[in-house]
Order: structure tokens, then sequence, then C-alpha cells
């Protein structure tokens, strides 16, 4: 019997042990490590990296749920002044404000919140702005937001932009160059209608472009669609009618139909490259140009399924033309 008591206060000794050395030596709270650091202090929640580091980061650098992705771009100060309000995630510039410059510089974040959106009519008819900047965190541009902004010369539209709403940069007459982003997906009717000084517009990406969006750009002389991921794309009546001036046009893979009335009146316009995704043209849409030869992609077959609506459109087509 006595063996049996010793064998058993032996075995709970021995417990007692096991359970004091659970706790490792270089825990640095010596208390399994789960001490949570003062604010503005680190060390202590026992993963290693200072404890703290969330709590001294700059609100600018994070996204709203508070991760900062991969290769996200540097944060963008800003102009000052500028008017916004702050919605649940993020934030909107809703006008000039205090601003008086000239050059405008979208703000990337306020009070830790992406900017996300200009607002509708933000900067209309404000002609002291000449250049407009605008940050990876914006993805819209809304409605008339720089409409008759006509002396802004300089444009700067980054990846992450996704939709240009209607009549968003209507007028701006002084624009030389445009270049869109690959990210947007939506440029609504009128979006660059009028703007009398561009010469050169590239899409980066691919996407339908609405009727009016780039009609009466009466100085633009190349007009070209680039579209890396293939996707289908539509142009509609009138997209780009008016542009009278217009001597090299590249319309990317993709495309299935060309709607009335969009190179028409191009007397400098002599060769084009047509698509074998193209299935419809509709009347009128090379009347009046000075096309003589078109380069198609696919065959003669192919090319004699699209429906063309021009009756009058005849010059001269050369297949298996590569873009």
């Amino acid at each position: 019997m006595k063996k049996i008591i010793a064998f058993a206060i032996a075995a709970v000794m021995l417990l007692s042990l096991c359970a004091c050395g659970g706790h490792s030596s270089n825990t640095p709270s010596g208390n399994g490590g789960n001490t949570t650091a003062n604010p503005g202090t680190t060390g202590g929640n026992g993963n290693g990296n200072g404890g703290n580091e969330q709590n001294t980061a700059s609100p600018s650098d994070e996204t709203p749920s508070g991760q900062q992705p991969a290769n996200t771009p540097e944060p963008v100060q800003g102009s000052e002044g500028l008017a916004s309000k702050e919605e649940d995630d993020y934030c909107v510039i809703t006008g000039a404000g205090d601003f008086t410059g000239t050059d405008l510089v979208i703000p990337s974040h306020i009070n830790g919140k992406p900017v996300k959106k200009i607002d509708e009519s933000a900067f209309r008819e404000n002609t002291a702005i000449t250049s407009v900047t605008i940050p990876w965190t914006v993805t819209k541009i809304d409605e008339d937001a720089f409409a008759g902004c006509k002396n802004i010369a300089s444009l700067t539209l980054s990846e992450g932009l996704e939709i240009i709403d209607e009549s968003a940069f209507y007028g701006c007459e002084s624009l030389k160059t445009l270049t869109i982003p690959k990210s947007v997906t939506s440029i609504d009717g009128y979006a660059f209608r009028s703007c009398t000084g561009v010469e050169e517009i590239t899409l980066l990406g691919c996407c339908d472009l609405r009727p009016n969006s780039f009609s009466d750009c009466s100085s633009l002389k190349t007009f070209s669609i680039k579209n890396p991921d293939g996707i289908s794309y539509q142009i509609y009546s009138n997209a780009l009618s008016g542009c009278n001036a217009l001597e090299n046009l590249d319309l990317a893979p993709g495309l299935t139909s060309i709607g009335s009335w969009n190179f028409a009146d191009t007397p400098n316009l002599k060769t084009v490259f047509l698509p074998k995704s193209l299935t419809q043209m509709d009347a009128c849409v090379f009347l009046r140009s000075g096309v003589e030869t078109v380069y198609y992609e696919g065959t003669e077959e192919e090319w004699k399924a699209i429906t063309i609506k021009e009756a009058t459109f005849t010059p001269a087509v050369e297949y298996n033309k590569s873009r």
C-alpha cells in the first residue's frame, strides 16, 4: 500500500514539473507570449516583428481593409484645399474648394481612406486648370466632372481607373494627347466629345465605345485601340463622328461591329485594318472617306460573311493581313 501511495505522489510531482516547463524561457513576457504592447511601443506580442507595426503605419499607406497590397504605388499627396466628402470606406473629391492653382493633383488618400471617385461636375468649367493628374485609387470619374475645362492641356489617368462617365471631359479643347489605361472598362457617351485640340488618342485596353464618346475631336489624327486580353467590343454609331482630320486608325482584334457615321468625311484616312472578329458594319461608316485599301485579318470567304450595310464601300481588300 505504501508503495502505491509513493508511486502516486511521484507521478503528481512529475506532472507538476512538466507543467512548469511549458513556458519557454525565450518568451518576451514569460507568460506564453500573449501580452499586448501598449500603443506606441514595440515588442511584446510574441510574433517576432516588433509587435505593433500596424499601429505605427501611416493610414495613407493602407488600403481600406488595412492590408497593403504587393506592388502598390506610393501614396499621392495631392493638391491642398480640395473639397471632399467621406463615405464608409472611401473618399470623394467634390470640387476645387480652396484650390486656386493650375496644376491639379488628386490625392490618393484622405484621412487614411482611398479617394475612389471624382464627383459629378466637381471641376466643371474651371478654366484655371491646365493639367490634371489622377492617381491609381480613383476608379470612377463622374458625369461632367471636368466638362468645359477648356485649358487642360495635360491629362494623366492612372491604371486602376474603371469608369469615365458621360461628358466627363466634354470640351477640353486644349488637350493634345490622351492615353486611357487598360483598366478602363466603360467610356460613356460624350466623355471626350469636342476635345478639338487632341491629335492622338490611345486606348491601352478595350471597351465598348458609346455614341459620341469621342465625336467632334476635329484635330484627331491617330486613334489606336489595344486589346491584349482579346475582349469583344463594339463601336456604337457616332462614337468618332466628326473626327475629320483622322489619318491613322488602329482597331484591335475583338471588334464585332461598327455603327454608322464613325469615320465618314475623313479624306486623309487612306488605309484601315479590320479584324476577322468583325461581323457587321453599318451604313455610312466610311462614307466620303479616303480609304482606298482595307487590310483584312481573315480570308476572302470570311470577308464576304460580314454584313456591310454601306453600299458605296468598295475599297480594295487584301486578305490574311496581320495587324
